[in-house]
Protein backbone atom coordinates (compact mmCIF):
# COMPACT_ATOMS: atom_id res chain seq x y z
CA UNK A 1 0.00 0.00 0.00
CA UNK A 2 2.86 2.23 0.35
CA UNK A 3 2.67 2.79 -3.32
CA UNK A 4 -0.98 4.68 -2.72
CA UNK A 5 0.55 6.57 -0.59
CA UNK A 6 2.83 8.54 -3.14
CA UNK A 7 -0.54 9.29 -5.59
CA UNK A 8 -2.96 11.85 -5.65
CA UNK A 9 -5.32 9.55 -6.83
CA UNK A 10 -5.86 5.87 -6.99
CA UNK A 11 -7.74 2.43 -6.90
CA UNK A 12 -6.59 -0.55 -5.06
CA UNK A 13 -9.23 -3.83 -5.21
CA UNK A 14 -8.18 -5.81 -1.98
CA UNK A 15 -8.87 -9.40 -1.34
CA UNK A 16 -8.88 -11.27 2.00
CA UNK A 17 -7.16 -7.75 4.02
CA UNK A 18 -6.27 -8.18 7.74
CA UNK A 19 -10.06 -8.45 9.81
CA UNK A 20 -10.22 -8.31 13.51
CA UNK A 21 -13.41 -7.38 15.45
CA UNK A 22 -15.15 -6.87 12.07
CA UNK A 23 -12.39 -3.99 11.58
CA UNK A 24 -9.91 -4.13 8.15
CA UNK A 25 -6.45 -2.87 9.26
CA UNK A 26 -3.95 -2.06 8.31
CA UNK A 27 -5.28 0.01 5.38
CA UNK A 28 -5.67 3.72 6.69
CA UNK A 29 -4.22 5.75 4.03
CA UNK A 30 -5.05 9.34 4.33
CA UNK A 31 -7.57 11.04 1.96
CA UNK A 32 -9.03 7.58 1.08
CA UNK A 33 -12.24 5.53 1.94
CA UNK A 34 -12.66 1.76 2.09
CA UNK A 35 -15.50 0.48 0.76
CA UNK A 36 -17.02 -3.03 1.58
CA UNK A 37 -19.93 -5.47 0.04
CA UNK A 38 -20.61 -6.77 3.24
CA UNK A 39 -20.35 -5.55 6.85
CA UNK A 40 -19.39 -8.46 8.64
CA UNK A 41 -16.47 -10.86 7.69
CA UNK A 42 -15.91 -9.33 4.21
CA UNK A 43 -12.85 -10.96 2.36
CA UNK A 44 -12.75 -8.19 0.33
CA UNK A 45 -12.59 -4.63 -0.23
CA UNK A 46 -11.85 -1.64 -2.58
CA UNK A 47 -9.69 1.11 -1.83
CA UNK A 48 -10.09 4.81 -3.56
CA UNK A 49 -8.19 7.70 -2.88
CA UNK A 50 -8.50 11.48 -4.69
CA UNK A 51 -11.62 10.62 -6.69
CA UNK A 52 -15.28 10.10 -5.95
CA UNK A 53 -16.81 6.88 -5.61
CA UNK A 54 -19.80 5.12 -4.37
CA UNK A 55 -20.85 1.58 -3.32
CA UNK A 56 -23.29 -1.14 -5.10
CA UNK A 57 -23.77 -3.34 -1.89
CA UNK A 58 -26.51 -4.91 -4.19
CA UNK A 59 -23.62 -5.98 -6.14
CA UNK A 60 -21.70 -7.01 -3.09
CA UNK A 61 -21.07 -9.93 -0.72
CA UNK A 62 -18.60 -11.57 1.82
CA UNK A 63 -16.24 -12.08 -1.30
CA UNK A 64 -17.48 -9.39 -3.82
CA UNK A 65 -17.17 -5.52 -3.60
CA UNK A 66 -18.16 -3.33 -6.30
CA UNK A 67 -17.65 0.07 -6.53
CA UNK A 68 -18.44 3.14 -9.00
CA UNK A 69 -15.49 5.60 -9.58
CA UNK A 70 -15.67 8.72 -11.56
CA UNK A 71 -13.09 10.23 -13.37
CA UNK A 72 -12.45 12.87 -16.48
CA UNK A 73 -11.29 11.95 -19.73
CA UNK A 74 -10.97 14.28 -22.32
CA UNK A 75 -12.62 16.58 -20.64
CA UNK A 76 -15.56 14.27 -20.18
CA UNK A 77 -16.76 12.93 -16.77
CA UNK A 78 -16.13 9.25 -16.67
CA UNK A 79 -18.02 6.15 -14.98
CA UNK A 80 -15.94 3.08 -14.10
CA UNK A 81 -16.59 -0.25 -12.02
CA UNK A 82 -14.34 -1.88 -10.26
CA UNK A 83 -14.66 -4.73 -8.68
CA UNK A 84 -12.46 -6.95 -6.57
CA UNK A 85 -13.35 -10.62 -6.00
CA UNK A 86 -12.17 -13.28 -3.67
CA UNK A 87 -12.82 -16.37 -5.55
CA UNK A 88 -12.66 -19.37 -2.40
CA UNK A 89 -10.77 -22.46 -3.00
CA UNK A 90 -13.15 -24.17 -0.79
CA UNK A 91 -16.76 -22.59 -3.27
CA UNK A 92 -17.17 -23.04 -6.68
CA UNK A 93 -16.72 -20.31 -8.83
CA UNK A 94 -18.73 -17.41 -8.28
CA UNK A 95 -20.66 -17.26 -11.65
CA UNK A 96 -24.09 -15.79 -10.26
CA UNK A 97 -21.58 -12.66 -8.76
CA UNK A 98 -19.75 -11.86 -11.81
CA UNK A 99 -22.87 -12.49 -14.06
CA UNK A 100 -24.83 -9.78 -11.99
CA UNK A 101 -21.71 -7.62 -12.50
CA UNK A 102 -21.61 -7.94 -15.82
CA UNK A 103 -25.60 -7.64 -16.62
CA UNK A 104 -25.17 -4.26 -14.30
CA UNK A 105 -22.02 -2.74 -16.58
CA UNK A 106 -24.42 -4.11 -19.49
CA UNK A 107 -27.30 -2.26 -18.62
CA UNK A 108 -25.97 0.75 -17.81
CA UNK A 109 -23.10 1.03 -20.18
CA UNK A 110 -20.92 1.83 -17.66
CA UNK A 111 -17.26 -0.38 -18.50
CA UNK A 112 -15.93 -2.36 -15.50
CA UNK A 113 -12.67 -4.13 -14.24
CA UNK A 114 -12.48 -7.10 -11.83
CA UNK A 115 -9.63 -8.08 -10.31
CA UNK A 116 -9.79 -11.13 -7.90
CA UNK A 117 -7.82 -13.95 -6.58
CA UNK A 118 -9.38 -17.33 -8.49
CA UNK A 119 -7.28 -20.13 -7.13
CA UNK A 120 -7.83 -21.40 -10.93
CA UNK A 121 -4.28 -22.24 -13.10
CA UNK A 122 -4.90 -21.66 -17.23
CA UNK A 123 -2.70 -20.34 -20.00
CA UNK A 124 -5.07 -17.40 -20.36
CA UNK A 125 -3.65 -15.71 -17.73
CA UNK A 126 -0.14 -17.13 -17.43
CA UNK A 127 0.06 -20.13 -15.80
CA UNK A 128 1.77 -23.23 -17.38
CA UNK A 129 -0.79 -25.58 -16.30
CA UNK A 130 -4.22 -25.88 -16.26
CA UNK A 131 -6.85 -27.55 -14.04
CA UNK A 132 -10.52 -28.11 -14.15
CA UNK A 133 -11.07 -24.62 -12.26
CA UNK A 134 -8.81 -23.03 -14.72
CA UNK A 135 -10.74 -24.25 -17.63
CA UNK A 136 -14.43 -23.08 -16.15
CA UNK A 137 -13.21 -19.64 -15.50
CA UNK A 138 -12.12 -18.92 -19.40
CA UNK A 139 -14.66 -20.63 -20.69
CA UNK A 140 -16.97 -18.36 -18.67
CA UNK A 141 -15.22 -15.18 -19.24
CA UNK A 142 -14.81 -16.10 -23.49
CA UNK A 143 -18.89 -16.18 -23.37
CA UNK A 144 -18.64 -12.29 -21.82
CA UNK A 145 -17.10 -8.88 -23.38
CA UNK A 146 -14.72 -9.11 -20.96
CA UNK A 147 -10.39 -9.18 -21.81
CA UNK A 148 -7.66 -10.57 -19.28
CA UNK A 149 -5.14 -8.21 -18.55
CA UNK A 150 -2.30 -10.88 -17.49
CA UNK A 151 0.72 -10.15 -19.55
CA UNK A 152 3.63 -12.61 -19.28
CA UNK A 153 4.41 -15.31 -17.10
CA UNK A 154 5.52 -13.44 -13.44
CA UNK A 155 4.13 -15.43 -10.52
CA UNK A 156 1.49 -13.82 -8.56
CA UNK A 157 1.36 -16.08 -5.70
CA UNK A 158 4.33 -16.70 -3.76
CA UNK A 159 4.40 -19.15 -0.85
CA UNK A 160 7.31 -20.95 0.78
CA UNK A 161 8.61 -23.24 -2.47
CA UNK A 162 4.81 -22.78 -4.01
CA UNK A 163 4.51 -20.34 -7.04
CA UNK A 164 1.51 -19.96 -9.13
CA UNK A 165 -0.21 -17.27 -11.26
CA UNK A 166 -3.54 -17.05 -10.02
CA UNK A 167 -4.52 -13.65 -9.90
CA UNK A 168 -6.70 -12.39 -12.48
CA UNK A 169 -7.25 -8.94 -14.08
CA UNK A 170 -10.30 -8.54 -16.55
CA UNK A 171 -11.75 -5.22 -17.86
CA UNK A 172 -15.03 -4.67 -20.47
CA UNK A 173 -13.78 -4.92 -24.47
CA UNK A 174 -14.06 -1.05 -24.24
CA UNK A 175 -11.43 -0.07 -21.87
CA UNK A 176 -8.45 -1.70 -23.57
CA UNK A 177 -7.46 1.01 -25.70
CA UNK A 178 -6.99 2.85 -22.58
CA UNK A 179 -5.44 1.00 -19.95
CA UNK A 180 -1.35 0.79 -19.85
CA UNK A 181 1.34 -0.86 -17.78
CA UNK A 182 0.17 -4.13 -16.58
CA UNK A 183 2.74 -5.46 -14.13
CA UNK A 184 3.55 -7.45 -11.17
CA UNK A 185 5.33 -5.33 -8.77
CA UNK A 186 8.23 -6.80 -7.26
CA UNK A 187 7.75 -5.04 -3.95
CA UNK A 188 7.31 -6.61 -0.71
CA UNK A 189 3.66 -6.64 0.57
CA UNK A 190 3.94 -8.97 3.57
CA UNK A 191 1.99 -11.66 1.47
CA UNK A 192 2.03 -14.71 -0.34
CA UNK A 193 0.22 -12.69 -3.04
CA UNK A 194 2.39 -10.23 -5.22
CA UNK A 195 1.07 -6.46 -6.08
CA UNK A 196 -0.54 -6.09 -9.49
CA UNK A 197 -0.25 -2.86 -10.79
CA UNK A 198 -2.25 -1.16 -14.42
CA UNK A 199 -2.65 2.70 -14.79
CA UNK A 200 -6.05 3.96 -16.96
CA UNK A 201 -5.43 6.76 -19.23
CA UNK A 202 -7.77 10.04 -17.88
CA UNK A 203 -7.47 14.32 -17.83
CA UNK A 204 -4.32 15.58 -15.30
CA UNK A 205 -6.10 16.68 -12.57
CA UNK A 206 -6.67 20.72 -11.72
CA UNK A 207 -4.05 22.02 -9.54
CA UNK A 208 -4.68 22.77 -6.07
CA UNK A 209 -4.69 26.63 -4.83
CA UNK A 210 -5.38 27.74 -1.61
CA UNK A 211 -4.58 31.20 0.82
CA UNK A 212 -1.83 30.51 3.63
CA UNK A 213 -3.45 32.87 6.01
CA UNK A 214 -0.16 33.14 8.31
CA UNK A 215 1.41 34.51 4.81
CA UNK A 216 -1.18 37.61 5.07
CA UNK A 217 0.55 41.12 4.48
CA UNK A 218 -1.22 42.87 6.81
CA UNK A 219 -0.04 46.37 6.20
CA UNK A 220 -1.31 45.52 2.89
CA UNK A 221 -4.99 44.51 4.08
CA UNK A 222 -5.06 47.70 6.73
CA UNK A 223 -4.37 49.99 3.44
CA UNK A 224 -6.95 47.96 0.94
CA UNK A 225 -9.93 48.22 3.69
CA UNK A 226 -8.70 51.82 4.55
CA UNK A 227 -8.83 52.76 1.08
CA UNK A 228 -12.15 51.02 0.46
CA UNK A 229 -14.14 51.74 4.38
CA UNK A 230 -12.12 54.66 5.66
CA UNK A 231 -14.46 55.89 8.09
CA UNK A 232 -17.09 56.47 5.93
CA UNK A 233 -20.81 54.74 6.60
CA UNK A 234 -24.13 55.35 4.55
CA UNK A 235 -27.25 56.36 6.59
CA UNK A 236 -28.64 54.40 8.49
CA UNK A 237 -32.79 54.31 8.17
CA UNK A 238 -34.23 50.88 8.71
CA UNK A 239 -33.08 47.14 9.22
CA UNK A 240 -32.72 46.91 5.35
CA UNK A 241 -30.08 49.31 5.61
CA UNK A 242 -28.21 47.95 7.87
CA UNK A 243 -28.02 44.71 5.30
CA UNK A 244 -27.19 46.54 2.91
CA UNK A 245 -23.74 48.71 4.66
CA UNK A 246 -22.84 45.13 6.34
CA UNK A 247 -22.57 44.16 2.67
CA UNK A 248 -20.71 46.57 1.22
CA UNK A 249 -18.27 46.31 4.39
CA UNK A 250 -18.26 42.81 4.42
CA UNK A 251 -17.59 43.11 0.61
CA UNK A 252 -14.33 45.55 1.61
CA UNK A 253 -12.98 43.04 3.86
CA UNK A 254 -12.88 40.23 1.75
CA UNK A 255 -11.50 41.43 -1.51
CA UNK A 256 -8.52 43.24 1.11
CA UNK A 257 -7.92 39.90 2.38
CA UNK A 258 -7.85 38.43 -1.11
CA UNK A 259 -5.18 40.99 -2.36
CA UNK A 260 -3.33 40.54 1.00
CA UNK A 261 -3.45 37.16 0.55
CA UNK A 262 -3.17 35.92 -2.92
CA UNK A 263 -3.77 32.43 -4.08
CA UNK A 264 -0.89 29.73 -4.36
CA UNK A 265 -0.73 26.90 -6.25
CA UNK A 266 0.33 24.28 -4.01
CA UNK A 267 1.60 20.17 -4.82
CA UNK A 268 4.54 18.86 -7.01
CA UNK A 269 6.57 20.96 -8.38
CA UNK A 270 5.67 22.07 -12.05
CA UNK A 271 7.08 19.65 -14.73
CA UNK A 272 7.26 19.91 -18.42
CA UNK A 273 3.93 19.50 -20.77
CA UNK A 274 5.24 16.79 -22.52
CA UNK A 275 6.63 14.46 -19.48
CA UNK A 276 3.92 11.30 -18.92
CA UNK A 277 3.71 8.47 -16.77
CA UNK A 278 4.63 6.24 -20.31
CA UNK A 279 7.63 7.88 -20.47
CA UNK A 280 8.62 7.56 -17.20
CA UNK A 281 8.29 4.04 -17.16
CA UNK A 282 10.04 3.51 -20.47
CA UNK A 283 13.14 5.12 -18.69
CA UNK A 284 12.59 3.17 -15.54
CA UNK A 285 12.64 0.02 -18.16
CA UNK A 286 15.97 1.45 -19.97
CA UNK A 287 17.74 2.13 -17.25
Amino acid sequence: MSKITKLDNAVALVQEPWISNNRILGLNIKNSTIYRGSNSDSRTCVIVKGLQAYNLPQLGSRDTTVVCVTYNHNGRLKFLLVASIYMAIDKGLPVAELDNIIRHSDSTGIPVVIAGDSNAHHPAWGCQEQNARGLALSEFLAATELEILNKGCEYTFCSNNKRSIIDVTMASRTLLQYMYDWHVDNQDTMSDHRQICFALRRDRPNSKRIRNRRSTNCTVYEQEVEGKVGMWFGTINNPTDIETELTKVSSASIRSFEKACPERKIGKRNRVLWWNRELKILRQKAN
